[in-house]
């Protein structure tokens, strides 16, 4: 016996012919819907992968940028008053938004001046008994830079030890 007959009338055969189409249809749009899901997975995955690495490269900048930081302080961080000059310096860039190595560097442009003066400002305000060469290695500039800045500022360079009683203070 055959699975199926052969339609007998017009109307049949029409019905047969919709049911077909019906599940093609049916077949096509389950055969779209997955792979739809598969897309969507697909790019939830290289969403996920994306923000990774972007969480690994900001990770890896900002450890660049604390070594940069680290660079830029060597030559004081060792001395007396170092590490206060340091955290003055930072607390600074990051006041005016911008890297600490670019404001010890040798840029020029008006927000690394603006912020370099700052911090040459606040330091004289923090630490009033370094002299101006002491600043100037600090912040890598001569100590007339140093004078300048100060003097901007409207501060001023506390006066050396030169009488004997003052130096007899300055000892005691």
């Amino acid at each position: 016996m055959a699975a199926t007959s052969e339609p007998r009338t017009l109307e049949e055969m029409h019905s047969r012919n919709r049911l077909a189409h019906e599940r093609t249809e049916k077949a096509v749009r389950v055969r779209r819907l997955a792979k739809a899901r598969e897309i969507a997975r697909r790019s939830q995955e290289a969403w996920a992968s994306l923000i990774r690495s972007d969480l690994r490269l900001r990770r890896e900048m900002e450890r660049q940028a604390r070594l940069n930081e680290a660079a830029a302080f060597r030559h004081i961080i060792n001395r007396p008053d170092g590490e206060t000059i340091a955290a003055i310096i930072t607390e600074t860039a990051r006041h005016h938004d911008v890297p600490v190595v670019n404001l010890m560097g040798p840029g020029k442009s008006h927000p690394v001046i603006a912020a370099r003066w700052d911090a040459i400002a606040a330091v004289h305000q923090a630490l009033p008994h370094l002299s101006s060469l002491r600043l100037g290695h600090a912040f890598r500039r001569d100590h007339t830079t140093i004078l300048n800045v100060l003097r901007r500022h409207h501060l001023r360079v506390a006066a050396r030890a030169t009488t004997p009683d003052s130096m007899e203070k300055a000892r005691g």
